[in-house]
């Protein structure tokens, strides 16, 4: 079986985050700093399956918006929700890491539950 993350690249994802950018790390400077996870990672919007990331190098201070979730260093989201508005909220001085994101459809993200992964890298996976 091969999943594929159909997502852009896991480029930086400022979209409009005001806070301090370095390279896929970001850093609030700021309260209440919203960082878009998942804008403009698919060219058309998504409304089954999951949104998913992996965050690393987190500290406190980084939570979820209303639509998402944080545990066990991922944040996700159902792509019912939408694609633009929702992420994870940084406070000031708060920082993330967020080497991997993308959408997957309700078998896929099914397979990654049941193998205890939230991410597979851009292309292809083989499981």
């Amino acid at each position: 079986m091969r999943l594929v993350n159909p997502c852009a690249a896991t480029a930086p994802i400022g979209n409009g985050f005001e806070g301090r950018t370095d390279e896929l790390t970001y850093t609030g400077t700021a309260d209440g700093q919203f960082l878009r996870v998942w804008g403009n990672i698919m060219g058309v919007e998504p409304t089954t399956g999951m949104y998913s990331a992996i965050l690393t190098d987190m500290s406190s201070g980084v939570t979820a918006t209303k639509n998402s979730t944080i545990a066990d260093g991922a944040a996700t989201m159902p792509a019912t929700f939408g694609w633009w508005w929702d992420g994870i909220s940084l406070a000031k001085g708060a920082h993330v890491t967020i080497p991997c994101r993308g959408w997957f459809s309700d078998e896929d993200w099914r397979v990654m539950q049941a193998l205890d992964v939230v991410c597979f890298a851009r292309d292809t996976a083989a499981y």
